[in-house]
């Protein structure tokens, strides 16, 4: 997978509390694109997943979660929503090796990298100071300015190697590494 993420913008937090409401992103988002039912509820799906999902995957629990408002969502809606989304900065995507894009809504403020397992998908958010510190300092040696990068990490996690007693799979997905 290759990261396509944005790496500067302010990112809202998630509520996962079960109200299903996500926090900050709708804020920001809702000024630069109209705040609807169906944008709402593509958030609150996205800050439930503790995986990157497809728009496949998206659009059958957009569906569910919409259902029970009496609403319907079309596919092209769910893909108008995301691209929206992505280019505000409030939503990540990798683009998978099957070259189909994974969305994921950050759970992080700061600038961060993923940990995602190759089997499952489940993803963790990770800041580490020293691949920052590596990249500004490689970027200066080579003379160059205003770089921007992305760094993902993929292995297997606990639960797909069956030792998954020593994942903690609550509501946090997030690392902090200094």
């Amino acid at each position: 997978m290759r990261a396509m993420t944005s790496s500067d913008s302010q990112r809202g937090s998630v509520d996962r509390s079960g109200t299903g409401q996500a926090r900050g992103v709708a804020r920001r988002s809702s000024a630069r694109t109209r705040e609807t039912p169906r944008k709402r509820a593509l958030l609150t799906v996205l800050g439930a997943a503790d995986e990157f999902l497809t728009v496949p995957q998206l659009h059958r629990r957009l569906r569910t979660e919409l259902e029970s408002q009496g609403l319907r969502v079309g596919i092209a809606t769910v893909y108008s929503q995301l691209r929206r989304l992505v280019a505000a900065g409030d939503v990540d995507v990798l683009l998978g090796d099957d070259g189909e894009s994974r969305y994921w809504l950050p759970r992080r403020e700061a600038h961060h990298h993923y940990l995602v397992c190759r089997s499952c998908g489940r993803a963790l958010e990770i800041v580490a100071a020293p691949v920052e510190e590596w990249a500004e300092r490689l970027a200066t040696e080579l003379g160059f300015d205003d770089v921007t990068h992305s760094f993902e990490m993929y292995g297997m996690c606990p639960n797909c190697t069956g030792s998954a007693e020593q994942f903690e799979t609550g509501s946090d997905s997030r690392m902090e590494h200094t």
